[in-house]
């Protein structure tokens, strides 16, 4: 018998909740810590990995809650106690992603209460942190082909839907991932208002910012429009090719900003 199950009930609820709480992760407040992430060619991608830039984490910091695991009464406590927390279900992950100087993307997994193969719902948030500056912008077009930052959106995508929400494969990864319901809130940065640039695509962007001297950060109406735009979730657009591999594994996505809907998109019925 586990010694858990040998303490009072009362005392094990407690347990159970610091140890559902604990693998509860916060957003990092800023992209400083460069040493724990590292890119990641690990498994087979369709779009152009050599161009990717994505800084994945070295070591996911949790494995799921772990008292799902020991046997079936914890088990069933343990998600009584998520229920009277109001937590979301087991086959629920929320993500934050730090979209860092217009050229990085840094994902950070802030909830996997346990790994499955059929997620229902994936909560992503898209931070602006920063402008490109004096360098090159990932949004600014290729030589023939899409925005450089389009790869690392995809790739982001990509990859979990071949192996999960985890660190680096040391081995072919066989259970590929299929998610119902995708949310992509893309927030507005927290700095004044007028650092923040019109709602216009990255050209006319650059040459405001040439003209007035002022580094303004992207629209995150931009941001947004650009995502759906090169993954291919708008008619016509010219990411559908790319994004056509994944629809099969995806049910709905629904895209935001600061929590307002703006479109939904329907992939496959599930």
């Amino acid at each position: 018998m586990s010694p858990l199950l040998s303490l009072p009930l009362e005392l094990r609820d407690k347990i159970l909740g610091f140890v559902i709480l604990s693998t509860i992760v916060a957003p990092p407040e800023s992209p400083n810590n460069a040493d724990d992430r590292e890119r990641l060619k690990d498994t087979k991608y369709y779009g152009w990995s050599a161009g990717c830039r994505v800084l994945y984490q070295k070591d996911t910091q949790f494995q799921g809650i772990p008292t799902l695991a020991i046997n079936r009464q914890l088990r069933r406590e343990t998600l009584d106690i998520m229920s009277l927390m109001q937590l979301p279900s087991l086959r629920f992950y929320k993500l934050d992603v730090m979209i860092v100087e217009e050229r990085t993307l840094w994902p950070t997994w802030l909830y996997i209460p346990t790994t499955t193969s059929r997620v229902e719902e994936v909560r992503s948030t898209f931070r602006i942190m920063g402008a490109a500056g004096g360098r090159r912008s990932g949004y600014d077009g290729g030589d023939g082909g899409p925005p450089v930052i389009v790869w690392a959106f995809f790739n982001l995508l990509e990859r979990f839907l071949q192996v999960g929400p985890v660190s680096r494969q040391n081995k072919p990864h066989d259970k590929p991932i299929k998610i119902r319901h995708i949310i992509l809130d893309v927030l507005t940065p927290n700095v004044p208002a007028d650092m923040i640039g019109p709602n216009i695509r990255q050209n006319r962007l650059r040459r405001l910012r040439k003209q007035s001297g002022i580094n303004y950060l992207k629209n995150p109406r931009t941001v947004l429009a650009f995502i759906m735009e090169y993954l291919g979730f708008l008619e016509g657009s010219p990411g559908g090719e790319i994004a056509s591999v994944a629809y099969e594994k995806l049910g709905k996505i629904t895209f935001m900003v600061d929590g307002v809907m703006v479109r939904e998109f329907i992939a496959t019925k599930w």
